[in-house]
């Protein structure tokens, strides 16, 4: 969970099914009737869904696994500086303190019309300029990539000059 709430859903539950959330250690992630997690403290815990039916002889029974990490107290970009193309991609990369943190930084273009960017770190150069992608983590710690992006180079005009 990389959130402090996260809502775990069942999908297509007909009118004779009805979903029940366990959680097999609350002081780590509690959960409501309704599906919404909470997580309390650094940890792993199970969350059991039964899924009873009232046609169904037996219950259906899932079982999914979640990890609680610190949160993160520092993030560095792998890089401070890239040039690329127009219509070029390429994915920043983010290194968050402490390693076991679950937190991952979100990243934002200071200008989207030269560079997009999506939350994850995926860069695509639009238009010729220079602008800055900032990765930031929840403490509002953050680090910063310069992005210079060029016109794009004809290989074929080149080799033939």
């Amino acid at each position: 969970v990389t959130e402090s709430q996260f809502n775990l859903k069942v999908y297509n539950l007909t009118e004779n099914q009805k979903a029940y959330f366990k959680s097999s250690d609350d002081s780590i992630v509690s959960v409501s009737k309704s599906g919404k997690l909470s997580a309390l403290k650094v940890g792993e815990a199970t969350i059991t869904v039964t899924l009873k039916d009232k046609t169904a002889k037996e219950d259906t029974v899932f079982k999914c696994n979640v990890y609680v990490g610190p949160p993160a107290i520092s993030i560095r970009l792998t890089l401070s500086e890239v040039t690329l193309e127009v219509g070029k991609r390429k994915t920043l990369q983010a290194i968050l303190k402490p390693n076991t943190t679950a937190e991952t930084g979100i990243f934002t273009s200071l200008d989207p019309d030269i560079v997009a960017v999506s939350s994850s770190g995926k860069v695509l150069a639009k238009k010729t300029g220079k602008t800055h992608i900032i990765s930031k983590i929840a403490n509002g710690k953050y680090d910063i990539c310069t992005i210079n992006v060029v016109e794009a180079t004809d290989k074929a005009t080149e080799k033939s000059e």
